[in-house]
């Protein structure tokens, strides 16, 4: 494997768009094969009840909310807070 690291990085690029242009198919093939062969999906919020997500969502929601300054309250900075920057 050592010796197939060396070779790319000693030509790979150039390799690459020599067997494109010459192979297109052989091309799509090699690429295709490194590709996994199974690729296994997984869905880990399926799994949580209804109930579950509708709490994770709130407790999302109020993590954002104390993140955020209300609006016409002051910064750490003293700016108003609500206004753009110019």
């Amino acid at each position: 494997m050592r010796a197939v690291a060396d070779d790319f990085a000693q030509h790979g690029r150039e390799a690459l768009v020599r067997a494109r242009e010459a192979d297109p198919l052989g091309y799509s093939k090699m690429i295709a094969g490194l590709m996994p062969k199974e690729i296994e999906a997984k869905r880990p919020l399926e799994e949580l009840t209804d109930e579950e997500l509708h709490s994770a969502v709130a407790l999302l929601r109020e993590m954002l909310a104390a993140q955020k300054p209300e609006v016409g309250t002051k910064t750490e900075t003293g700016e108003q807070t609500g206004q753009t920057r110019q």
